[in-house]
């Protein structure tokens, strides 16, 4: 909150033109929404074993939830998307869990491609024997290579200005907790590649028993 504490004190001061005082409000607004942010983050991580609730997830449902929600946004930015998903891609995870995972790397995408003339989103799932993979793919300018093994730290982000540093951290976290895994690979101008590993909900290689599905997702 210091940032806010010390635009609101230069606002008092008497010397403040209009204009200078709207830079200042606007200052102090931005610096209050990230300590939003950063609180309600927080909050959100500290939370996720308590809210450890297993069930099979439809992978390409869940992606489709998401980038319609955040079409606007794509829209917006004329970031283009490519996505292959198996229907029978069903995985251990929990929806609302597996939105923020999806989200989070939708949204960091979305940063990585600010600027570029072609912003493609590409997300891209396989079904393997008891495993379904996916990888989440953008061209934007890549992760430094010093950053790159930190990415997934708490508090730890590349954004100083928006990041709270617990986006990455957070989706590593649901992705284990669920039993998965997840990597990272990125180069220079060239994009970066978020790999996940999730457990099939059914464990073979046939379509899902819906039997073992609530009736949500039947």
């Amino acid at each position: 909150m210091f940032p806010a504490e010390a635009a609101i004190t230069r606002l008092t001061r008497p010397a403040n033109d209009a204009a200078g005082a709207d830079d200042l409000l606007r200052e102090a607004k931005q610096s209050i929404n990230r300590a939003l942010d950063l609180t309600g983050s927080i909050s959100r991580y500290t939370k996720l074993e308590s809210e450890f609730t297993p069930e099979p997830v439809v992978l390409s449902r869940a992606i489709s939830d998401v980038l319609t929600d955040y079409r606007p946004l794509l829209d917006e930015k004329r970031i283009q998307t490519e996505v292959k998903c198996p229907e029978n891609a069903t995985v251990v995870s929990n929806r609302y869990q597996l939105g923020i995972v999806l989200t989070n790397l939708l949204l960091n995408s979305v940063d990585a491609m600010a600027g570029r003339a072609d912003p493609l989103l590409t997300i891209l799932a396989d079904v393997n024997d008891a495993k379904v993979s996916l990888a989440v793919h953008d061209n934007g300018g890549g992760i430094e290579a010093n950053d790159l093994p930190h990415v997934f730290e708490t508090f730890f982000s590349t954004k100083p200005n928006h990041g709270t540093g617990l986006g990455l951290a957070t989706v590593k976290k649901i992705v284990e907790l669920y039993g998965g895994r997840i990597s990272v690979a990125s180069q220079r101008q060239r994009g970066t590649t978020f790999t996940l590993e999730f457990t099939r909900a059914d464990g073979s290689g046939s379509t899902t028993d819906p039997l073992a599905m609530d009736e949500d997702d039947r």
